[in-house]
């Protein structure tokens, strides 16, 4: 393997990892891709560095500042599997150190530790571990099998009351902004990374200014996904067994 270079994120950097990289490994890994994009100063911070091999991305990583856990900036680096155990993480990840000691300095940020999420046996919670990173918090996934819960009836049970029901649910009503609100503060008291005097519904369900993102009545981008699944729940119960 030949020297590698760095340098800034640039456009178009994403195509080229992403067919390098091919699939991510866990969820978390997936979501921590999209925050690989350019450097910004602020609103969040941001910055993002590539390494190549002869002029060819092979490994990114990204350090980057958020509203709702402000003793912390999250980090995320991934390298292409025939690069990986050269260093080549620890050396992204010592740079990306750098970067944030250079910005608690300019008062771009108030703080350079840091944190990330990995799935347990995947190559970034070994990565994790190799750098030192303690265990802040563990989450649990449940899943729910079809028929383990009894489904609701809205009104007459037709599946018009039932759409109408959910859709008034995700269009951001102050009693939903509310719950997600406070369950997402109660499950992030492992320690001081909640933004006292904790986080505001709104921007939790990804409406930070408090309104929706598109005119009229919306479903909050962070809520999208689960309208479809409801409604077809709701409609494989409607239909009449064979």
């Amino acid at each position: 393997m030949a020297e590698l270079s760095y340098r800034p994120w640039e456009d178009g950097d994403d195509l080229t990892l992403l067919e390098i990289w091919g699939d991510a490994d866990s969820a978390p890994a997936g979501q921590f891709r999209a925050a690989l994009t350019p450097a910004t100063d602020a609103n969040p911070w941001r910055r993002t560095i590539v390494a190549e091999d002869q002029g060819i991305p092979v490994a990114a990583g990204v350090v980057y500042s958020t509203k709702l856990h402000p003793a912390r900036l999250w980090v995320f680096v991934e390298v292409a599997k025939d690069h990986r155990r050269a260093g080549v993480g620890a050396t992204l990840l010592t740079m990306l150190r750098g970067e944030a000691a250079g910005a608690l300095a300019a008062g771009l940020v108030s703080t350079t530790a840091l944190r990330t999420k990995v799935a347990p046996g995947t190559s970034g919670a070994a990565f994790a571990e190799a750098m030192g990173l303690g265990v802040l918090q563990r989450n649990r996934i449940v899943e729910v099998g079809p028929g383990a819960l009894k489904l609701p009836m809205f009104g007459e049970g037709t599946e018009e009351e039932a759409e109408a029901r959910v859709q008034d649910l995700a269009t951001g009503s102050v009693e939903l902004t509310d719950v997600v609100g406070r369950y997402y503060e109660s499950v992030n008291q492992s320690g001081p990374e909640l933004a006292e005097p904790g986080p505001s519904p709104a921007h939790v369900l990804g409406r930070p200014h408090g309104r929706p993102r598109c005119p009229g009545s919306c479903v909050p981008s962070r809520l999208a996904p689960l309208v479809p699944a409801l409604l077809r729940v709701k409609r494989a119960r409607s239909r009449p067994s064979r």
